[in-house]
């Protein structure tokens, strides 16, 4: 990733618009940004907002923390 912002992890909702805000002021920086965000329901919110604001934004729900349960796990093939 060129840029990472990260959010709250509680309450996160409570700080809609400043993340929104944010977000898209790291876009202007880009030619077709493309933002993913995992964030609980505080990301599929900002996801849709990204979306019709023409900014392509994927909620990737858990996957990030389940990725690193992944390869921390003893488990993994090789």
């Amino acid at each position: 990733p060129l840029e990472f912002l990260q959010i709250p992890e509680k309450n996160a909702f409570e700080k809609f618009q400043q993340i929104l805000k944010e977000i898209k002021e790291l876009c202007e920086k880009y030619n077709n940004p493309l933002v993913v965000i995992v964030g609980g329901t505080t990301a599929s919110a900002i996801s849709y907002e990204l979306n019709i604001s023409n900014i392509t934004c994927y909620d990737f729900g858990q996957y990030f923390r389940l990725y690193k349960k992944f390869l921390n796990s003893e488990n993994r093939l090789n």
